[in-house]
């Protein structure tokens, strides 16, 4: 697909799909995500051609604005998360495979992972898909404090939920698919009309 540097906002694609880059490959670490060894993951977790949905636009500083798309699959490889590492070092991770696997600097000019604000613009809950959120936030429960990544399981939604370690002693370990989102490298024309 040609990527237009500049679009009118009635020209927006509300879908659109990018081949894979192919040929990418990213090794996390158990001293990254706490998990019990190294989690690779590579071009082949995404399909060949990737489908994305709009989201929204995006206002950056300078005033500029761009559409956002989430991709409508997840990674075929699940990311574990364990402890309080993988709470500390989750959303930079989760944010990390998405980017690797999707970044193409000539149709994007940001590629990471989904976010819990990104769910009010769509049906997550009729998709029955389960994937890592890159949202950081804290969430207080009595006497238990949660942080770090949240994640959808089904229509269940766990906001900045580090639900992997608590002050206890416990120490869970949870495996969730990655889902890419991206803003298209297409700056949104929009013509004021003066009354």
């Amino acid at each position: 697909m040609d990527i237009k540097p500049i679009i009118r906002l009635d020209e927006v694609p509300k879908t659109i799909i990018l081949p894979n880059p192919g040929g990418r490959k990213l090794v996390i670490t158990p001293e990254e995500s706490g998990a019990s060894e190294e989690q690779v993951f590579t071009s082949s977790d995404l399909p060949n051609e990737i489908p994305y949905e709009l989201l929204g636009l995006v206002k950056f500083p300078d005033g500029s604005i761009y559409p956002k798309y989430r991709a409508n699959v997840t990674t075929i490889k699940e990311l574990e998360l364990c402890g309080a590492r993988g709470v500390i070092n989750g959303i930079s991770i989760i944010n990390k495979i998405a980017w690797w696997l999707t970044h193409q600097e000539d149709r994007m000019i940001i590629a990471q992972s989904i976010k819990y604000s990104d769910l009010k613009s769509f049906d997550y809950k009729n998709e029955k898909l389960k994937y890592w959120l890159a949202s950081p936030g804290s969430d207080g429960n009595g006497c238990r404090a949660a942080f770090g990544p949240g994640g959808v399981d089904n229509d269940n939604v766990h906001r900045g939920y580090g639900f992997m370690f608590f002050s206890h002693g416990r120490c869970y370990a949870y495996k969730m698919a990655i889902r890419p989102t991206m803003v298209l490298k297409s700056k949104i024309s929009i013509v004021w009309m003066e009354l």
